[in-house]
């Protein structure tokens, strides 16, 4: 009777993961390479369940603090309305071997206010974790990553300016294939490895003119708040897919990598005319640091508010002092 509850779990995993696939949008790693050991070490897999990270994995997420870990809006718009239990994890290469990895649950997700989940604008998520990441006990396995100013980000992230991402999405485009891979495991509850990797994959690609007279995307789909990358050889087209969305993309031409993008939408992978759409995280500098360093501009409000209110205390003192002293002077007069 014991393997009834397993069977149960594992449909479950594999139906928040089929449910997933059906409402977000095409984000989207096709022709990349394996990861090695600590490559990408502030990258985090969500997952829903962690007796299963593998079959249970939702999308990917960015750590850029001890609790905090960015992603995209439409990876836990429906986790959040449902009111449902995820996890992160972190310092982990591949989802079926997560001994050296850490499992944390999602304390609260924070959407973007302005988040429009029909055009994909403002695709942004913070994601404030349960506990915090152990650094020592994960060594080289966890850090993390500096979110990209937009100083940083006029100067340095260039069109055609190299970039990187990475993820466990789909190794093929089954939208646009009709593969032996794609006809045996597209569609299926279960993940299968030929199509979809436990292993962490990452690519390069630069960036590119979101509209660009190359590009077949209307000014009605992009807005300010979105930046695109393509694949830099039209030989062997490279590009994030299906399962990589809330991915960061990574500019690694400064003295350190920083995280310039969060993998939103597309139109199919890898596809001529429709480079990779990603989250402008420059753009949501002061959104972020509400959350990630909220004691900063509160701690000046408290202190000048609590000497403006030391100062009127002072003010209504001297004030009652002087009226209680004309009363007591006119009490013994009258006397």
């Amino acid at each position: 009777m014991k393997k009834y509850p397993i069977i149960l779990s594992i449909l479950l995993f594999s139906f928040i993961q089929s449910v997933w696939a059906n409402m977000s949008p095409k984000a989207r790693i096709i022709n990349g390479n394996l990861t090695t050991e600590a490559q990408i070490p502030w990258q985090v897999a969500l997952i829903a369940s962690p007796l299963d990270p593998y079959q249970s994995y939702i999308c990917s997420g960015s750590l850029v603090a001890d609790r905090w870990v960015v992603t995209a809006a439409h990876c836990i718009e429906q986790l959040e309305k449902q009111n449902s239990d995820y996890y992160i994890l972190i310092g982990a290469q591949n989802l079926q071997s997560i001994q050296l990895g850490q499992i944390i649950k999602v304390k609260k997700g924070y959407i973007h206010e302005k988040y429009n989940n029909h055009i994909y604008d403002n695709d942004l998520a913070l994601l404030e974790l349960e506990s915090a990441v152990d650094f020592i006990k994960c060594g080289k396995n966890c850090q993390t990553i500096d979110v990209i100013n937009p100083t940083l980000e006029k100067q340095n992230a260039l069109i055609a300016s190299m970039t990187q991402i990475a993820g466990w999405g789909v190794l093929e485009d089954c939208d646009n294939s009709q593969s032996l891979v794609c006809q045996q495991y597209a569609g299926q509850m279960m993940r299968n490895p030929a199509l979809y990797p436990t292993t962490l994959r990452y690519t390069t690609v630069k960036l590119a003119n979101c509209l660009s007279s190359s590009s077949l995307y209307s000014a009605q789909q992009i807005t300010q708040n979105m930046l695109c990358a393509e694949s830099p050889m039209q030989d062997s087209l490279t590009d994030a897919c299906y399962g990589d969305s809330g991915a960061g993309l990574t500019i690694n031409n400064l003295e350190k990598p920083y995280l310039l993008g969060v993998a939103s939408w597309g139109i199919g992978c890898a596809k001529v005319g429709y480079p990779g759409v990603y989250t402008r995280v420059a753009n949501y500098s002061d959104w972020l640091n509400a959350y990630l360093h909220p004691n900063t501009v509160p701690e000046q409000k408290s202190s000048q508010t609590s000497q403006s209110g030391g100062g009127s205390v002072s003010v209504f003192m001297i004030l009652f002092l002087v009226i209680l002293a004309i009363v007591r002077w006119r009490f013994i007069k009258s006397a």
